[in-house]
């Protein structure tokens, strides 16, 4: 049982480091007023028996990552108060691809946390494989917030990518 532990808890690490999605917001460019639709995904409360943690084949974004942090608006009242750092949501994708019980692990708050959750819940996964058949898998995908043009200590040497507010 220790061992199913030690496993689950080395895949999730090295998931999180594969999957750090950087967004970069230029402090001078013009706030986004587009208003978040945050309203709860119609798979949300579907049966969450026989979860893996860990398969052969981890589900991604159906459209890659880059694509993922291009979806994502840097909220304005963060912008505004130079709020950075990574939101973490944890969330379970079916067979299907869908994203079910999406929830904030560790947050940051200033509407970062909402923003994360908004793009995660609609984003459409390619399913994780177990055995050769789509299976539902827990997984966590950290979201990284980060002004342009503000100095930032805690820089990673995972690949990232960078989306830019319109």
């Amino acid at each position: 049982m220790q061992i199913r532990h030690f496993l689950a808890a080395s895949t999730l690490l090295m998931l999180t480091a594969c999957m750090d999605v950087n967004i970069t917001q230029e402090i001078a460019e013009e706030p986004d007023t587009r208003e978040l639709a945050l309203a709860s995904d119609p798979h949300e409360f579907q049966d969450l028996q026989d979860v893996y943690e860990i398969v052969s084949q981890q589900p991604t974004p159906a459209d890659g990552l880059a694509a993922l942090a291009q979806e994502i608006r840097y909220p304005e009242i963060a912008r505004k108060a130079g709020v950075e750092g990574s939101v973490v949501v944890s969330f379970v994708v079916d067979e299907t691809g869908h994203v079910l019980n999406a929830q904030v692990e560790r947050g940051i708050g200033a509407g970062c946390d909402e923003e994360a959750l908004r793009v995660i819940r609609k984003t459409k996964f390619k399913p994780g494989v177990q055995d050769g058949q789509p299976v539902k898998v827990r997984t966590t995908l950290p979201i990284r917030f980060k002004l342009k043009g503000m100095d930032s200590a805690a820089e990673t040497n995972t690949t990232t990518f960078t989306a830019e507010d319109q």
